[in-house]
């Protein structure tokens, strides 16, 4: 009897091992397959904008055919309005008819100024006070929750954001995002993407938002797992993004969460710091990966190193929970508790 049970045992527990062994192939093939998807996805984007280059270049051609049709138009029309004033010039019996070339040097205001009455110079709208950041739109009686315009201290311009709350967020992706983040420098430098689903807001515009030494900001990243949709986040208590003379490196410190601290140290995967390194592209290699560009390998534009732990931009992977499923980053000044 006690052999009967001891070799039952040994049969559940190896099927319980072969369980577990097919529960973690089905596992790997599921991040193969969300990898593939992306990969598929990449080409697509890559595709469409070959297929962009030719359409472009027939709209070129299109618009010079309108071009010279419309400067045809016009000579037709310059023609005919010569016929006008000189047919009217005999009927009023005007001895210096209006010449063409005077009509061609005068705007239509000029000709009617003197029929026309004096305009009121409308009053001055008041100016809307614009606010650094989402933060102080909170902080002024707003609980915003969508887009705004904003103008931190050392912009030249006000630019729009979309605010959650105090932050400010500055990244949105998903896995099957149909918002294309394999670009180049310019457009990771100037932002791209749709406020309402997946964006970039653009290097230039988080290094003047981060750069402000008087002013420091905080930096939380959300993410979710892939297979439960279980929410994680990394947060760290400073975040700043140098300006594009030195490649808009990454400086992060200060960890807390509950995802792991990728951006700031290595892993067993290898000594990949992102914190301290430069904004890597497609069309601008800043990574240490003396074998290729990490950008053309992983897909998007991110601070690589050797090459990482963590990457929102393209292949949407953080070590240790592997490939997930969304990412949200966003900041916000550190003495807003």
């Amino acid at each position: 009897m006690f052999r009967e049970q001891s070799a039952m045992k040994d049969i559940l527990e190896q099927q319980a091992r072969e369980i577990m062994g097919q529960q973690y192939q089905l596992r790997e093939f599921k991040i193969r397959l969300a990898t593939q998807e992306r990969y598929s996805r990449r080409l697509e984007h890559r595709l469409a904008r070959l297929e962009n280059k030719s359409n472009s270049h027939n709209e070129t051609q299109r618009q010079q055919l309108q071009i010279s049709s419309q400067e045809k138009e016009i000579l037709n029309l310059k023609a005919r309005m010569e016929e006008i004033i000189k047919l009217l010039a005999k009927k009023s019996h005007v001895s210096d008819p209006i010449k063409l070339d005077k009509l061609d040097n005068s705007s239509s205001g000029d000709i009617m100024q003197s029929d026309m009455p004096a305009l009121s110079v409308p009053t001055q709208r008041p100016e809307i006070k614009l606010y650094r950041d989402c933060s102080e739109l909170y902080g002024n009686g707003h609980t915003p929750g969508g887009v705004f315009k904003i103008h931190p201290s050392n912009s030249s311009a006000p630019f729009e954001v979309v605010c959650d709350g105090k932050w400010t967020v500055i990244q949105r992706n998903h896995l099957h995002s149909r918002t294309n983040f394999d670009r180049g420098w310019k457009d990771y430098k100037d932002g791209f993407g749709n406020f309402d689903s997946d964006f970039w807001l653009g290097n230039d515009k988080i290094h003047r938002l981060s750069s402000v030494k008087t002013r420091p900001f905080m930096l939380k990243i959300e993410i979710w797992n892939i297979y439960e949709s279980k929410s994680f986040y990394a947060q760290y208590g400073y975040f700043r993004v140098a300006n594009e003379a030195k490649n808009y490196s990454l400086h992060v410190q200060g960890y807390s969460g509950n995802a792991g601290d990728n951006l700031n140290y290595g892993s067993i995967l290898g000594p990949f710091y992102h914190h301290g390194r430069a904004f890597t592209t497609l069309d601008r290699d800043n990574d240490r990966w003396h074998a290729g560009n990490c950008a053309q390998t992983n897909g998007g534009g991110w601070w690589y190193d050797n090459c990482l732990t963590a990457d929102l931009n393209g292949d949407l992977y953080w070590y240790p929970l592997g490939t997930i499923s969304k990412s949200v980053m966003k900041i916000r000044p550190i003495d807003n508790s």
